[in-house]
């Protein structure tokens, strides 16, 4: 079987317990130590690119989607799945917990990409045929995946996953065509499952396109209620007292209100851990992340997360190259991606598309960039708020980001 999946990143820190304190003064600068650890630890557990073992309130999703997928392999049987919902829903993560279960079970390969209209076919293609990788025109991929699938005979068994289905939406709609298309061959041995924002897509698609979805299994991913955030917040902080439940419960209650994305409920989280240091998070540090991140035109940028500033990097960087203010979303996401290739995965692992999308949101709700939707595109212009020197200057003396200035 080979498997093509979202790209996923891991935290390897776990959370330890605060150690009690000492009268002499070595055990006291050993607890400060500790405590600083312990502190450091939970903002990476409380961190966008941190993946838990446990995916608490999403177990049925999780359950229905290794149902299906396990079940086609296993009958060695097509089959096609669509998972929409709002941002910060946990779909991508339940579909990953899922695909990751299949694999380990049924033996693989895990192949994890960010996927675009322009290099979809290719990605795919260097996949199914690595014996053939770079032998075939780019313009003929799609000719030949067309073929593959409907050559008789024994093949492995091909699991497509298509993250940010929205964005592979082109004028032609060619490449959802031929991904859903697929699995209606006889004898395809393909499973394709596509993760989309947007509920009703299928219904907005062309005639043709639309109707390859008539027999594709269906899950909605709602947003998180008051009582998901909190039972989800505990999970990730579990075995610490470092926040509060008063804390917990006025983030979910914040977060539940708003959008119900939970990635919103680690970063006001995040960023209150970092406002109350070596005391317990209470519903006072909440409210003051909450203003930060959300409400303030002055968050510092040097409190920003690692990624936050990669973003910003690249929008300079990008602004400098082209010599001009306005940048295409699709770009800056380009030059992360080639900063974070030149660094190494080790060091910084690297992110889906609606992850950036979650990065580019939370720094336009904070004024650092503005963003400007475009009619009948894709993306959106990124326009930067603060002096792009400025930026360049504080990023060069931030420890995190060394690297990206070697």
């Amino acid at each position: 079987m080979q498997t093509n999946s979202p790209d996923v990143s891991t935290a390897e820190d776990d959370l330890i317990s605060l150690s009690g304190e000492d009268d002499s003064d070595d055990a006291m600068d050993t607890d400060r130590e500790d405590i600083n650890t312990n502190v450091k630890k939970l903002r990476s557990q409380l961190a966008l690119s941190s993946r838990p073992e446990t995916l608490p309130c999403r177990e049925d999703q999780i359950t229905e989607i290794y149902t299906t997928i396990s079940r086609a392999i296993k009958e060695q049987s097509s089959a096609t799945m669509y998972i929409a919902g709002e941002p910060g829903t946990g779909k991508t993560a339940s579909v990953t917990k899922a695909v990751n279960q299949v694999i380990k079970e049924l033996g693989g390969k895990n192949i994890n990409y960010l996927s675009t209209p322009a290099n979809a076919f290719t990605i795919v293609y260097d996949v199914i045929q690595p014996q053939k990788k770079n032998k075939a025109k780019k313009k003929d991929h799609r000719r030949r995946l067309g073929e593959h699938f409907q050559k008789a005979g024994s093949k492995k068994y091909t699991l497509i996953v298509i993250d940010e289905l929205d964005f592979m939406v082109t004028r032609g709609q060619q490449e959802i065509y031929d991904f859903f298309n697929w699995p209606q061959i006889p004898n395809s041995r393909v499973a394709v499952v596509g993760i989309a924002n947007t509920v009703s897509l299928p219904e907005n698609l062309m005639p043709k396109i639309a109707n390859r979805f008539e027999n594709t299994g269906r899950i909605v991913f709602n947003p998180y209620r008051k009582d998901e955030i909190v039972a989800i917040l505990n999970d990730r902080v579990k075995s610490l007292e470092n926040l509060s439940p008063a804390a917990i419960e006025l983030c979910a209650h914040k977060v539940a209100s708003s959008t119900g994305d939970i990635r919103r409920g680690l970063d006001i989280c995040r960023r209150a851990v970092e406002i109350a240091g070596n005391t317990v998070v209470g519903p006072n540090h909440i409210m003051t992340a909450y203003d930060d991140l959300y409400l303030s035109s002055s968050y510092p940028l040097q409190k920003l997360s690692v990624y936050h500033k990669l973003f910003l990097l690249s929008c300079v960087r990008e602004q400098q190259a082209k010599q001009d203010n306005d940048l295409l979303f699709e770009v800056v996401v380009a030059r992360m991606q080639t900063e974070m290739r030149r660094v190494g995965e080790e060091c910084l692992p690297y992110l889906v598309i609606k992850e950036v999308l979650s990065l580019c949101e939370s720094l336009e709700a904070m004024q650092i960039v503005s963003v400007r939707r475009v009619e009948n595109e894709r993306f959106s212009i990124i326009r930067l708020n603060k002096d792009k020197d400025l930026i360049c200057d504080i990023m060069k003396s931030d420890m995190e980001m060394n690297n990206f200035f070697e």
